[in-house]
């Protein structure tokens, strides 16, 4: 009688759970399972209390947030010595907020997005893979501040297109108009007149 386990639909099950079993418990694979784990539980929270499985899922997604930025710090989420963790995770965040403040505030999440990457870089910065503190300061080095003022640079100006696009918005004619001042009815030193 054949073994059941030599079966090609068993080997490939098997190799599978292989491939993306992690290797040890402190592992961003574990993160990812555990995140996974925690989104079915809030799908399978049926009871009367929505509120209960949204925050299970806000949870599982915070978790897989952190999962998927650990693993975008190694290679080849890399690139020239520049990890794209804190963009990626920063997105998965803003995605997060959006969720929560999309029906008070639906620009608000989009005009953070850089500030939370921002930190994502100084904590990625400060912090090193293994936890330990860094010895040396990251935040006095030149081109680790133009990096975060750029960040909070693109904010403003995102935040500044949102308040320019509700101005036009809400007086339409505003860019429409033209002054037009006939220079023979006013003098050219008139206008300085008080």
């Amino acid at each position: 009688m054949d073994n059941p386990l030599n079966h090609p639909a068993v080997k490939n099950v098997t190799s599978f759970v292989n491939t993306i079993r992690p290797p040890r418990l402190y592992h961003w694979r574990s993160a990812i399972f555990f995140g996974l784990l925690a989104w079915l539980l809030s799908l399978l929270i049926v009871d009367n209390n929505p509120d209960r499985g949204n925050a299970l899922a806000a949870f599982s997604w915070i978790v897989l947030t952190v999962a998927i930025a650990w693993r975008t710090t190694q290679p080849p989420f890399v690139i020239r010595g520049v990890p794209l963790s804190p963009w990626i995770a920063g997105t998965l965040i803003t995605i997060l907020i959006y969720q929560e403040t999309a029906d008070e505030m639906p620009e608000f999440a989009i005009t953070v997005w850089p500030i939370i990457c921002g930190c994502l870089i100084f904590f990625i910065e400060l912090i090193q893979v293994r936890f330990k503190v860094s010895q040396e300061r990251p935040w006095v080095r030149g081109p680790f501040l133009l990096l975060i003022l750029a960040h909070v640079v693109l904010s403003c100006w995102i935040a500044l297109y949102f308040f320019v696009d509700e101005w036009v918005e809400e007086y339409p004619n505003l860019f429409r108009q033209q002054i037009l001042i006939d220079r023979a009815q006013v003098g050219p030193f008139e206008g300085l007149k008080s």
